[in-house]
């Protein structure tokens, strides 16, 4: 494949690993993402947090006890950083972020970021965009959480403008920008494929307007084919309100894959069940994976199991 393909909506399922850039190993994941395209994958993405709070109140969304993962002490590589290192550590692989919390980041410093990224790597960028849910994280930042719907919808506005290279100047929302503001360079791909995350009905009118696709997760790091197919349902409304065709939204899944799922008849299924539901990509989260010499062979099953499941699928060519 190549990096300026932008497949998914023509029905093949392209399957990608959720490489963690974050906790104890996080430092071989250049090794990890160049184990990821030899073995056949066609994309590999990236997780966001700029801090993490000690004793945070905040419910993590995906945890059926609301507790994260991760100790605030651990490491957490910046997304967009990453992203760049791994451009170099790989070829032909498409560098998503999963999502980026854009609240946090004004749009102009995130669209010149990501542009330059995909310049850099030729067309392999792939954006990844939530309203995020660690307030504590965000108060760290100075930014208010009550506002970041709101923020979300000026930032996704502002950055499109922004890839134009010369955005119109005036009020978009809480940013204002005179005459003559240029933001060079514009990405390779018009439009970049930008993802938004979520599950409401607020999500659905952003996927609508101002994105390629929905990045979607659940309870557990599997969301249910019922929550797809009803957030699917949502979003082609939405598209339907303003003329757009929904056809041209493609559906994106991050799900969590347990080492001794690989290979086995639930994961086909499970699999097999998304595609059915219309999704496009599914990115795999494999967050035991630490170790790039012993993961060769588990993702090439892994990639084997995707491809058994859909027979649509491309994935590698």
């Amino acid at each position: 494949m190549s990096g300026s393909d932008c497949r998914g909506v023509d029905g093949a399922l392209r399957a990608g690993v959720q490489l963690p850039n974050y906790g104890t190993g996080a430092s071989e994941i250049g090794a990890m993402a160049a184990v990821a395209e030899s073995a056949g994958f066609d994309s590999v993405w990236l997780s966001d947090h700029v801090v993490l709070v000690a004793d945070a109140a905040s419910r993590y969304p995906f945890s059926s006890d609301g507790k994260f993962f991760l100790a605030p002490s651990e490491d957490w590589f910046e997304w967009a950083v990453t992203a760049g290192y791994l451009a170099c550590a790989t070829h032909e692989v498409e560098i998503g972020v999963g999502v980026a919390v854009l609240p946090l980041r004004h749009p102009l410093l995130l669209a010149k970021q990501v542009a330059t990224l995909d310049r850099l790597s030729g067309g392999r960028i792939v954006l990844g965009v939530g309203a995020g849910w660690l307030t504590e994280e965000m108060r760290a930042l100075g930014v208010e959480p009550a506002g970041r719907g709101v923020a979300m919808d000026e930032g996704l506005r502002l950055l499109r403008a922004a890839w134009a290279g010369n955005p119109a100047s005036g009020r978009y929302g809480r940013y204002e920008l005179p005459e003559g503001v240029w933001c060079r360079p514009v990405p390779v791909r018009d439009p970049l494929p930008v993802f938004v995350g979520g599950g409401s009905r607020a999500v659905a009118r952003r996927v609508a307007r101002w994105a390629q696709g929905w990045f979607g997760s659940g309870l557990g790091g599997a969301p249910t084919v019922d929550d797809v197919v009803a957030m699917r349902q949502m979003i082609a409304q939405e598209c339907v309100a303003i003329g757009r065709d929904p056809a041209e939204v493609e559906t994106a899944l991050r799900v969590s894959v347990r080492a001794r799922e690989i290979g086995s008849g639930r994961l086909a299924e499970q699999v097999r069940a998304y595609a059915e539901a219309g999704v496009t990509r599914i990115s795999f989260d494999l967050s035991w994976a630490r170790d790039p010499r012993t993961m060769e062979g588990r993702l090439v099953e892994l990639r084997a199991a995707v491809a058994s499941a859909d027979r649509r699928t491309e994935v590698g060519d």
